[in-house]
């Protein structure tokens, strides 16, 4: 079985449409992702329908069944309660207030918008609530409608199982069967019955024993650093065997052993890094 793997696009579509041009003389049976598709919580609501609607027009257009996790919690907690909101209205106690639209740190203008509280279990209602300004109501309902309906796309949902073929997908680790798949966003534990497991979000890669951290296909400006394509990722299963396959999308990441840290295996890091990520970081170790 042929799966392509990636993770961390935040929202940039150009990045995506470069993926696609690289693999399109090459067949596959599954495209996994990793979350972190978009920079939901970092913008508007309007931009994250724009990016929503765009990243998954592109992805569609791959033609390759593909699975997906949202990147919870710091990316894309804001557009899983917005697609919960619709789905699920009676779970929510509305009102209608004003909310302040901020972009890139400059308060532009304040706008009428649909206030929502979620019930807890008892009733009650939860205290941070959920602002969508009424101009973006329903084009958010659009999305939401549009997600729903993928030809290839579909959602890997919490403790659900899905047979890919001889294999199954999980974002669970508990209970795992033979032959699993472990697809999560971030998770950074050994689950050693897991055949494989894929994580995102850390951006940089890691592959060591049966763990495959995918890195970033884009990595964005959001914490200081230079905007970066990054790498997307090849994997062939035969039975229990998984062969990994690097690669470089925007040539700007590198293979790296470092000296000091034998155990973590193989890392995969921006070029001008002199050293591994738990060199930098002691406390993001995977091998403990």
């Amino acid at each position: 079985m042929q799966v392509l793997a990636f993770s961390d696009l935040h929202g940039d579509a150009s990045t995506l449409k470069l993926l696609k041009d690289s693999i399109l003389s090459e067949e596959f049976d599954y495209m996994l992702v990793a979350g972190d598709l978009t920079n939901a919580d970092l913008v508007s609501t309007s931009e994250t329908i724009r990016q929503v609607n765009e990243v998954f027009s592109i992805m569609e257009s791959f033609k390759i069944p593909y699975y997906y996790v949202w990147g919870l919690p710091n990316r894309e907690q804001k557009l899983v309660s917005l697609i919960d909101i619709i789905e699920n209205p009676d779970h929510y106690e509305v009102s209608e207030g004003a909310v302040s639209r901020v972009h890139r740190g400059m308060e532009e203008e304040e706008q009428a918008a649909f206030v929502f509280h979620r019930k807890s279990f008892e009733g009650n209602r939860t205290v941070f609530p959920t602002f969508i300004p009424k101009n973006d109501w329903e084009s958010l309902k659009e999305m939401t409608r549009f997600v729903a309906s993928l030809h290839y796309g579909r959602l890997l949902k919490e403790q659900e199982r899905v047979k890919l073929g001889d294999y199954w997908l999980t974002s669970s680790e508990e209970n795992l069967p033979e032959h699993a798949i472990l697809l999560k966003h971030h998770y950074r534990k050994l689950t050693s019955k897991a055949l494989i497991q894929l994580d995102g979000h850390l951006h940089f890669g890691q592959y060591v024993l049966n763990y495959l951290n995918l890195g970033f296909i884009y990595r964005d400006a959001v914490h200081g650093a230079s905007p970066m394509v990054g790498c997307y990722w090849k994997l062939n299963l035969n039975g229990s065997n998984v062969n990994v396959s690097f690669k470089n999308l925007g040539g700007k990441l590198k293979e790296y052993n470092c000296p000091n840290h034998p155990q973590e295996g193989k890392f995969y890091i921006p070029i001008y890094w002199k050293k591994c990520p738990i060199c930098y970081e002691p406390k993001e170790a995977i091998m403990r």
